[in-house]
């Protein structure tokens, strides 16, 4: 395994309960497997899932980039707070609402992140 990743926790690997199984020529295989870690996969099999539900409408994303873009969202909400109080201490009307809307916007989304991640 690559440094740096991580497998499927035990209870991740449960729940996925059926296989797809095709068969590749040698070529096939090294395009494939090059493709996969130029993505920065674990392996071939994570990639082509990956892949396949990406073409089916339904974007994988990993448990640990799910949890990086929550920690991005919660320090740009840091910021947005500071920017609002910024606004509010210097009475700069209108600029307040519209950050702490964008705020709450971005506090909702980290929720659902949060939520998906279970």
């Amino acid at each position: 395994m690559p440094k740096g990743t991580k497998s499927a926790s035990h209870s991740e690997r449960r729940q996925k309960t059926h296989t797809v199984i095709y068969r590749l020529t040698p070529g096939e295989v090294a395009v494939l497997r090059k493709a996969a870690a130029d993505t920065g996969r674990a392996g071939l099999n994570d990639w082509a899932r990956a892949v396949a539900l990406e073409a089916a409408g339904r974007p994988e994303m990993s448990r640990p980039v799910l949890v990086r873009i929550v920690g991005e969202l919660g320090r740009i909400g840091v910021n947005i707070n500071q920017i609002a109080r910024h606004a509010n201490t210097h009475r700069k009307v209108g600029l307040e609402e519209e950050l702490k809307r964008n705020l709450h916007l971005m506090e909702d989304a980290m929720a659902q992140i949060t939520d998906a991640l279970g």
